[in-house]
């Protein structure tokens, strides 16, 4: 890797061992961190739950429990989602076409690990992991800590990503080995938090005075099962390209939590020393950082933490319009929302007209339409008549609001990982059930260098 790689640990020395007997060997890893509340395994069990036969009596009791639960916080993951963009990375990141590939999927930050399936389920992913079936976390989504939190998740991220470097080298023949892991890190939301402190503390002198909740977040720590193997001699790492949808930390190790202490929580800032806490700067090492931040999200308990540490020779940070899962996917193909904030009816027509009430975001309907947001007859009035007979005019006070924005950051952050030799998959007819509609031709990486109309009627098909 260059000036890109940095030593994990091993034996610096080779003196006494013969050049026929070391085997060197590069293996490329994609390690891809989900976002708070965000898991595919979650999200493929919800959706097959209708089809689960009372056969499947572990799956069907599950998918039971979910659906009788009305309590929509207890299940988020499983009833408020879809795969978001992190997860749509994941299936198409190609393992073929890379020699000596890997990829590890680590679900989002509040939500439970999946569970090893004992048989082919519907809702079973590539790897035979299927949903715990577990509700979600309070503090794992709302601190970032705990068993479900930032470190947790990083920690699993290590322990998959060495599980799979093993299962890669058993094959390979050699006296000695000596590895040299490429790494590509993807990561959203509180995942992109986990992706960069994952590649700021690969090595146990790295971790300084961060905080790791006991948690083995250093990659060296699990490479110890390697080396406790006895056939590899050194290990170097360097990481390719840092792909980061809106940076969210929101950190807190409080342990005890309440809905009374995360109200009492946030009303004191607790947010502030993340970077330092989780080691959050992008260290020298990362080859390419991409950061795809939304400009329209609020922040005030969500603070963005930017890529600066990366500097410009290395890091792109491009600001998009959109709310946080406009950026990372993840929402619902669509949504019927209230174009206003407050409920009830529109008091007089120019109420209406001079946006005095406030639409969501940060811009009223009016500020909308002005900036070209909208379109002019976006919100036509519509006359009928009332119960008497008399002529009225009304508006339209829901919309349905579709989610296949995502799609354009998806394909930026694609294009920009295809430029640092990143490869991916085109969807056969399995990855396009998989991927959920996620229609890429071979051109929109490869041959696309702007985002055109052509490039955007592509995607949108």
């Amino acid at each position: 890797m260059g000036k890109y790689s940095n030593s994990i640990c091993g034996n610096e020395s080779n003196d006494s061992l013969s050049i026929s007997e070391i085997t060197d060997i590069t293996i490329i890893a994609g390690v891809f961190f989900d976002g708070t509340n965000n898991n595919k395994y979650n999200v493929d069990f919800w959706e097959n739950g209708p089809n689960i036969h009372p056969s499947d009596k572990e799956g069907y009791e599950k998918y039971r429990k979910l659906k009788d639960d009305t309590d929509a916080e207890h299940y988020a993951s499983y009833k408020d989602s879809i795969k978001t963009n992190i997860a749509e990375l994941w299936y198409m990141y190609d393992t073929a076409k890379m020699p000596n590939c890997i990829k590890v999927y680590v679900e989002g930050p509040g939500t439970e690990s999946p569970i090893e399936s004992k048989s082919v389920k519907p809702y079973s992913d590539e790897d035979g992991m299927v949903s715990s079936g577990e509700d979600d976390s309070l503090r794992g989504y709302t601190l970032g800590s705990g068993d479900t939190g930032v470190n947790a998740k990083i920690e699993r991220g290590c322990q998959l990503l060495v599980d799979e470097v093993l299962k890669k080298m058993r094959g390979i023949q050699g006296d000695q080995l000596r590895l040299n892991l490429i790494l590509d890190v993807f990561g959203f939301s509180r995942g992109a938090t986990a992706a960069r402190s994952f590649v700021h503390r690969l090595l146990k002198r790295f971790i300084y005075q961060s905080v790791t909740e006991d948690k083995k977040v250093t990659l060296e720590e699990q490479f110890d099962r390697i080396y406790a193997l006895g056939t590899i001699s050194h290990i170097t790492t360097g990481v390719r390209f840092l792909g980061l949808f809106d940076t969210v930390s929101s950190y807190n190790k409080q342990s005890m939590i309440s809905p009374s202490t995360i109200t009492l929580l946030w009303s004191t800032s607790p947010f502030e020393n993340d970077v330092e806490e989780l080691q959050l700067t992008i260290p020298p090492y990362v080859g390419s950082v991409v950061q795809l931040v939304a400009a329209d999200e609020y922040r005030e308990c969500f603070g963005l933490t930017n890529i600066a540490s990366a500097e410009t020779a290395r890091g792109e940070e491009i600001i998009l319009p959109g709310a946080h899962s406009d950026i990372g996917g993840g929402y619902k193909r669509y949504e019927e929302e209230y174009i206003y904030m407050s409920d009830g009816v529109f008091r007089d027509v120019n109420e209406h007209e001079t946006g005095k009430r406030q639409c969501r975001g940060y811009l009223s309907l009016q500020e909308l339409m002005d900036g070209r947001w909208l379109p002019f007859d976006w919100l036509a009035p519509q006359k009928s008549l009332d119960r008497y007979g008399k002529s009225v005019i009304t508006y339209n006070k829901k919309r349905l609001v579709y989610n296949t924005y995502a799609k354009i950051p998806l394909y930026i952050m694609g294009r920009k990982a295809a430029s640092t030799k990143v490869t991916w998959i085109y969807p056969t007819s399995a990855h396009k059930v998989a991927s959920k509609g996620i229609l890429w031709k071979n051109r929109v990486f490869e041959v696309t260098t702007s985002l055109d109309s052509e490039s955007l009627i592509d995607l949108k098909n």
